[in-house]
């Protein structure tokens, strides 16, 4: 009779425990999906025109061609001159910030901004999420699941988590340049 009871309550404290991870994860989801759909994307408040003395041309060593990240590249003849750049604003690449949305999980915002020098103004940022979905959190396990968002490709099989961050910049062109430095 003893062992009945005892296994009794061993199940029912695994179910119990199983069930409440189940629930923290499916939370963290819901908080997380909420989050993305109303906080990510690309936002400009200031339309700028980054002109000429903004850009180069692309170096022809290949040693310096790799050192040259992504989001100052605008096509394979021109690139974005970061010193030039960071004279008149500040350009901070996929910062992460911790959201810390009470229990239910680590959700960090991945930020990407323009900011102007000589008045601080915030010209673009570009938001992308991250979630650590945990799975069994509560009872000290470090098993965990990422999740982002937006999810998904585009049309040359980029990650839209990434796009809006590496193209921030390119946003602030002129048309005329983006289309005539060739591809």
């Amino acid at each position: 009779m003893v062992g009945k009871v005892f296994w009794t309550l061993i199940l029912i404290a695994f179910v119990l425990m199983i069930g409440s991870c189940l629930g923290h994860r499916s939370l963290t989801e819901s908080a997380f999906n909420e989050w993305c759909e109303n906080n990510t994307g690309l936002f400009v408040y200031e339309d700028i025109s980054l002109g000429d003395q903004y850009l180069k041309p692309m170096p022809t060593n290949r040693k310096d061609i790799r050192r040259i990240h992504n989001s100052f590249k605008v096509n394979q003849k021109t690139i974005i001159d970061e010193h030039s750049l960071n004279k008149d604003y500040i350009y901070n690449f996929q910062e992460r910030r911790d959201l810390n949305k009470s229990f239910i999980g680590p959700i960090y915002a991945i930020e990407t901004s323009l900011i102007r020098r000589s008045d601080n103004k915030l010209i673009a940022k570009a938001v992308s999420g991250i979630a650590e979905v945990s799975l069994i959190k509560l009872y000290g396990s470090n098993m965990k699941e990422r999740k982002s968002c937006p999810t998904g490709i585009d049309e040359n099989r980029n990650a839209l988590f990434y796009k809006s961050h590496f193209e921030l910049l390119k946003n602030f062109l002129n048309e005329e340049i983006k289309v005539t430095g060739g591809k």
